[in-house]
This record gives structure tokens, C-alpha cells and sequence, in this order.
């Protein structure tokens, strides 16, 4: 049976980043973890603001997992626009609309695995940090399907968050999230 909880949470003080003290923050919450019983797999699970490599380097010297989203940077455009066609799966949402000629469910949203991503790479060597990367784009609404579309995202994007820079119709992939095996 596996058992899931949380541990830790804090408030920040004034116009203090959102990343302050994180490193910190994680080192503590891993450690509670150990000091409580924990026996299990350890897993960071955290938003962009802890995407760092104090963070990641605390999940490794804990011994933890980590998945933790993170914003669009160079090395993460240049991974998303080497990914290959074939490597998009579609997502298969509550909410999917079958295809009326098919009966597939087309989805709004795709999801790729890039198994090889080097992440901090401004960074000394041994900083540097090699995992998976997840990427996940969705349907850009305001650009509507047309005629004969079944629903797949195109390989280019858009100019938010997470998204490579050309513009298309599925167009904002949600942050990527990078996470060790």
C-alpha cells in the first residue's frame, strides 16, 4: 500500500522572490520527511519557483525524486523544437470530443517525453543536471479548429510560458516539468 502526504509549507515575508530560501525549505521538508518514518520513495513535487539547481541538488543529496515545472529558457525551446513528430502523444481528457467519422477521442492537449535533458547547463559540471523532460501543449482557444482538424497540436507554438516561438493553433504548452526516473 503506499501512502501519500505533504510536509511543510511557508509564508514569505514581504516582497521576498518566490524562491527564497528554497533550497532551504527542501532540505528541511526531505529531512521532516526521514525523521517522521518515512520509508518509501521520496518525491519533490513543486511549482516553477523551485526550479533550481540548489533545489535539485538537495532532492539529490536526500536521495528523493523530484518533478518540478518550470518556465520557457533556450535549452528548453531548442529540446521542445528537436522533438520529433511522433514522440506527441495525445492526452485523453474527462471532457474529449469523439470524432464523429472514427469514433476516436481527440483531445485538446498532447504530452511528449524527452528522456535526455541537461538542465542548468550555465552552470559548473557538477551542477549541471541530466533527467527527463516533460512537456505538455494544449489547444490554443483562440485560434479555432477548422474544417477536417482533428484536434492534434501542431509542433510549433506560441509566446507563452513553455511554448516554442512559432506562432500555431495549439500553440501553449503548459510549463515543462523535469523529473528523474
Amino acid at each position: 500500500m503506499t501512502q501519500q502526504g505533504s510536509i511543510g509549507w511557508r509564508l514569505r515575508q514581504g516582497k521576498s522572490a518566490d524562491s527564497r530560501g528554497a533550497e532551504r525549505f527542501v532540505t528541511e521538508a526531505l529531512a521532516t520527511a526521514i525523521q517522521a518514518g518515512c520509508t518509501g520513495v521520496r518525491v519533490l513535487r513543486a511549482n516553477s519557483q523551485f526550479y533550481n539547481a540548489g533545489v535539485v541538488a538537495a532532492c539529490r543529496r536526500a536521495r528523493a525524486h523530484f518533478s518540478i515545472s518550470t518556465g520557457m529558457n533556450p535549452t528548453i525551446k531548442r529540446a521542445i523544437a528537436a522533438t520529433p513528430d511522433t514522440a506527441w502523444k495525445p492526452i485523453r481528457h474527462p471532457r474529449a470530443v469523439v470524432d464523429p467519422d472514427t469514433g476516436e477521442l481527440i483531445s485538446d492537449a498532447e504530452v511528449a517525453e524527452i528522456p535526455v535533458y541537461t538542465a542548468f547547463t550555465g552552470r559548473k559540471k557538477d551542477q549541471q543536471v541530466t533527467a527527463r523532460l516533460i512537456v505538455r501543449r494544449v489547444r490554443d482557444l483562440a485560434k479555432p479548429a477548422t474544417v477536417g482538424d482533428r484536434g492534434s497540436c501542431s509542433r510549433s507554438g506560441g509566446t507563452t510560458r513553455s511554448s516554442p516561438t512559432a506562432p500555431s493553433r495549439c500553440s501553449r504548452p503548459s510549463a515543462s516539468t523535469a523529473t528523474t526516473p
